[in-house]
């Protein structure tokens, strides 16, 4: 309840007493400002008095906000937060653009213009409707503006055009005469279109004579840019994913503008060490093709990157490892003993813990990560080791606080379905056997179908779009296809001075094709690549 400057009693409305007039004198008789401007948003996100429309009246009343500050605060609010419908809060911007406030000059505390704000969101690993959500907004900010404005960062509409991709936008800026090198912010417009790989932006980049070797602060080109980290290339909305967007072209286009394939940033890496860093298969079969060289690689840099949590649980990394370093070995790339063992010393990191590698720091995704791998196991019989299986159980009964056995049953089994398994099933992994059998077997059984064929890979899986399964499947083909290296890595050790067996080579090689999967990770976990 509060009061006027007469000590008259205004209740604050609810949705039974519902008044246009009641909620204006409610909050006029609020004197300070933050606490009147908190309160009618909070009755809207809270839908117990503000409708959208009665939202919009209610702040458009220059008698209850009417000053800049107010319409900051709303713009603000507008941005960050979502409490009924992204069209809502394009409507809140368009109508304070439409006041005499403009949008456009809205700041955040720390400098960060709209549309500065807006990019970094879309890069939030922990938001996978980030870009769905972002995108309107970007539009709105882009579409509306009448020159390329500048926050405190260096960060301009020019960026943030080559950032979502929006060509309409950035063909207006680079009509006006903005400078396609623009070097006010961390790195050129170039970058940001490569690292995105947004084709169409590069191509009129380029077109209107961009530096394709224009320096970052870290001294990266755009070819580097290409390996930076994209949460997802997808944009659906649903789930992070592995999903990244053809980037040959991109090389292509970039070499033929004169981009430099051996420039180094300041740590030393050319492109190809940063793609193979990332363990980016197709970036460095380009950068290969067009003529990257091997010589320059660094095995120290290459087997020392560290992968965020939330990379390791939505990335199948350990298959990545193994068939960008197949690639390499292709090219003539060749790893002596240290750097063998480094390799799988990082692939053991990489791969974690069967049992727990879904949990780690992501306990808001936890339940429903849990949910889908126990579909998975139920619905399709997906190999995984008993007490894996046994731990999941256990922790997701724990998330979902429900001790009711027959509940937790429903819950998990209605994950997949067997069109799902029809889709599995008809992707052969080889003349005989599908991808969906493959997964059933252990991880020596599907050595055991694997090991002769030359080069294999793991078919396509378009038709799959369930995150979670093809995840999972590539997480179980990577545990099969590491048995070779794990078999030669421990037949070197063998031959070392560490072992002493004084056997011959092809003997030591004979012994690892019998040990078990689980020996040979604990021998190579054992053994200090120092020593």
């Amino acid at each position: 309840m509060a009061t006027n400057g007469n000590d008259e009693y205004f209740p604050e409305p609810s949705e039974d007493s519902w008044e246009a007039d009641s909620a204006k004198d409610y909050l006029k008789s609020i004197s300070n400002m933050d606490e009147r401007r908190e309160k009618l948003c909070q009755g809207y996100v809270e839908q117990r008095w503000a409708t959208d429309n009665d939202f919009i009246t209610l702040m458009n009343c220059e008698s209850l906000f009417p000053s800049d500050e107010d319409k900051r605060y709303f713009v603000k609010f507008a941005l960050t937060e979502f409490p009924c419908s992204i069209d809502f809060n394009l409507r809140i911007l368009k109508k304070i653009n439409e006041s005499n406030f403009n949008i456009h000059d809205f700041r955040f505390k720390d400098g960060k213009s709209a549309v500065h704000y807006l990019a970094e969101m879309d890069a939030l690993p922990i938001i996978p409707l980030a870009r769905t959500l972002m995108l309107p907004f970007m539009e709105l900010f882009l579409e509306s503006a009448e020159q390329n404005y500048q926050d405190e960062h260096g960060y301009t509409y020019l960026h943030g055009a080559c950032m979502s991709d929006n060509v309409t936008a950035l063909n207006r800026l680079l009509g006006q005469g903005v400078d396609v090198d623009l070097d006010t912010y961390t790195c050129s417009p170039l970058h940001i279109a490569a690292q995105y790989r947004n084709e169409d932006v590069v191509e009129i980049l380029l077109r209107h004579r961009a530096d394709p070797n224009q320096p970052d602060r870290e001294r990266s080109t755009p070819l580097h840019a290409l390996a930076r980290l994209r949460i997802c290339d997808c944009h659906t909305g649903l789930e992070v994913c592995d999903y990244k967007r053809p980037v040959d072209k991109l090389v292509n286009m970039l070499v033929e503008h004169g981009a430099e394939l051996e420039a180094r940033n300041s740590h030393g890496d050319t492109p190809l060490q940063l793609a193979v860093s990332r363990f980016d298969r197709e970036l460095v079969a380009s950068l290969l093709a067009h003529g990257a060289s091997i010589r320059n690689l660094n095995d120290d840099r290459m087997f020392s990157w560290n992968f965020s949590s939330l990379e390791l649980r939505c990335y199948p990394y350990t298959l990545q490892i193994i068939e960008t370093i197949r690639l390499l070995q292709s090219a003539g790339y060749q790893m002596d003993f240290r750097a063998r063992l480094r390799m799988i010393k990082l692939w053991m990191r990489v791969r974690g813990n069967d049992a727990d590698y879904i949990l780690a720091d992501l306990d808001d995704f936890s339940y429903f990560s849990l949910r889908d791998h126990l579909s998975i196991t139920r619905t399709f019989g997906f190999y995984i080791h008993q007490d894996t299986n046994d731990f999941w159980c256990q922790k997701f009964e724990q998330l979902t606080h429900v001790n009711d056995p027959l509940y937790l049953n429903l819950v998990i089994n209605d994950g997949f379905t067997q069109e799902d398994a029809a889709k599995m099933n008809a992707i052969m992994a080889t003349e005989n056997i599908s991808l969906y059998q493959l997964c059933q077997m252990n991880y020596s059984e599907g050595y055991s179908i694997l090991k002769n064929i030359q080069n294999w890979r793991i078919p396509p899986m378009d038709q799959i779009s369930h995150t979670i399964m093809n995840i999972r499947v590539k997480r179980h083909i990577a545990n099969i296809l590491i048995r070779p290296h794990l078999e030669l890595i421990v037949s070197d050790l063998f031959m070392t001075d560490h072992c002493q067996l004084s056997l011959p080579y092809p003997v030591c090689r004979k012994i690892t094709q019998y040990m078990s999967y689980e020996d040979l990770l604990r021998l190579c976990e054992q053994t200090n690549e120092d020593n």
